[in-house]
């Protein structure tokens, strides 16, 4: 496997491309597929904070974990971070895709069902996490792995 370091570069990465696929979204009044990738921003960052502590994870609800292992250490409003990371696993789920199982309820489909109110406030807890969670990876990956 490679280093944590490095795999935890490359999730930030990731998570960068994310946070612009979501705000290239919204622009574009595509609400669901930005409510998605500010998800995704939000997972990846929070499994480079794992990484860095040598926690490897495919789950995509992490949030429980990075609080059990954080638990507010170096993370600027870490209770704010927690629930924004909480809100974005939640709209996330609902906005992958169609939900058909009861024939006694119309299909949901997320890009009818979710707004601009609810990927403005995805996309901005997204960046919130991500520039949060950001500059603690960067400042552990400095003083941990050299």
């Amino acid at each position: 496997m490679h280093s944590p370091k490095r795999i935890a570069r490359a999730f930030l990465v990731e998570a960068d491309v994310d946070l612009k696929v979501a705000r290239l979204a919204y622009i574009n009044s595509f609400y669901s597929r930005s409510i998605f990738f500010s998800q995704e921003t939000s997972e990846k960052v929070v499994k480079a904070c794992l990484v860095i502590k040598d926690v490897f994870t495919k789950e995509r609800n992490a949030s429980q974990l990075f609080r059990a292992l954080y638990g507010g250490e170096d993370v600027e409003d870490f209770d704010t971070v927690c629930e924004a990371v909480v809100r974005l696993e939640r709209y996330g789920a609902k906005a992958r895709t169609p939900l058909y199982q009861r024939p006694d309820l119309p299909i949901w489909m997320p890009s009818r069902a979710l707004g601009e109110a609810e990927a403005s406030r995805s996309l901005e807890d997204a960046e919130v996490v991500y520039n949060r969670l950001r500059e603690v990876v960067e400042l552990r990956l400095m003083a941990v792995h050299g």
